[in-house]
């Protein structure tokens, strides 16, 4: 074993060790091993979402593409069509019992490359069905492998962009729906954990915490041909002001979106950085399960009753 797969192997036994040390009011119950009865599903850069994601063994979601607005609405909170005056496709949440009067956390969940905003369709009930109003924005470029999945665009201006529809929709739901200005959350998996990531650095002002499953840490030499962050848009131009912001940052021990070189480039960056991340490693792969998802929701959840 060479030097470097040494220095990886050290840092990734220090996150399996430090669990309970790294997250806060509980939270390591959650994470040190997913419940044996968890239903795990596929989720990766060429899902449209998941095939299955349950609950338990009595209770399994429709695939939203077939299943009738009739269906979904009293459920799960699920809006068809534009509901927000946005220029862009989006997906729009509200909780169950929705309540005027109060004003809910907002998630903003960038969905995985070669997909679309119908992924929140499968995250919600498994997030919260009550706890949150939530926006999925839906990436510009079309996918080559389906017309109806969609990329992050991969180029100079791709981040900018992303960024633009992920301000925006913060902007509409505060001015159209009643939400809490500060408890402003950002998620997504895979490239979409990464823009998460990104974006949340770089408005740390306006982010209460991001969820980044499966996304790598945002730095563009860990990208191949620096596919989605180019050089000139660094996160990092901001670090002094993005050091309290809160991150956790989720990946699986055998994953190939967020490889052991990748979390452990991102474990050094966030220490050097003095960064708040909150690094937990599941024992999977390349998989959204429901143990994550609970993760997720108690990680906003403290920040949100703090």
């Amino acid at each position: 074993m060479n030097r470097l797969q040494t220095q990886v192997q050290s840092h990734l036994s220090a996150v399996r060790q430090n669990t309970e040390k790294l997250l806060t009011k509980g939270l390591s119950k959650s994470i040190q091993q997913a419940p044996s009865n968890i239903r795990r599903t596929r989720l990766n850069e060429n899902s449209m979402q998941p095939e299955t994601f349950r609950r338990n063994d009595s209770a399994s979601f429709q695939d939203s593409r077939i299943a009738s607005q009739a269906q979904r609405a009293p459920h799960a909170g699920l809006s068809a069509g534009s509901p927000l005056p946005l220029d862009f496709s989006h997906r729009l949440f509200t909780p169950e019992h929705y309540e005027e009067r109060y004003e809910y956390p907002l998630v903003i969940w960038l969905h995985s490359q070669d997909s679309s905003e119908y992924e929140l369709d499968g995250i919600m009930p498994h997030l919260s069905l009550r706890n949150y109003v939530a926006i999925a924005p839906r990436a510009l470029q079309k996918s080559k492998l389906n017309d109806r999945k969609f990329c992050w665009t991969q180029s100079g201006n791709g981040a900018a962009q992303a960024e633009g529809l992920v301000m925006q929709s913060i902007a509409h739901a505060i001015n159209d729906l009643s939400i809490r200005p500060d408890r402003v959350f950002l998620a997504g998996y895979g490239t979409g954990g990464t823009l998460a990531q990104w974006i949340g650095l770089r408005n740390s002002e306006s982010i209460a915490g991001v969820v980044s499953i499966n996304g790598v840490f945002p730095k563009c030499s860990v990208f191949p041909k620096c596919s989605v962050f180019p050089k000139r848009c660094k996160s990092m131009l901001q670090w002094r002001e993005s050091r309290n912001l809160p991150v956790l940052f989720i990946h699986g021990g055998q994953s190939a979106l967020c490889d052991a070189d990748n979390t452990c480039h991102g474990l050094k960056s966030a220490h050097s950085s003095g960064l708040s991340y909150q690094f937990v490693q599941f024992p999977c792969g390349d998989e959204l399960n429901t143990g994550m998802t609970a993760l997720a929701n108690q990680f906003i959840m403290n920040i949100v009753t703090e």
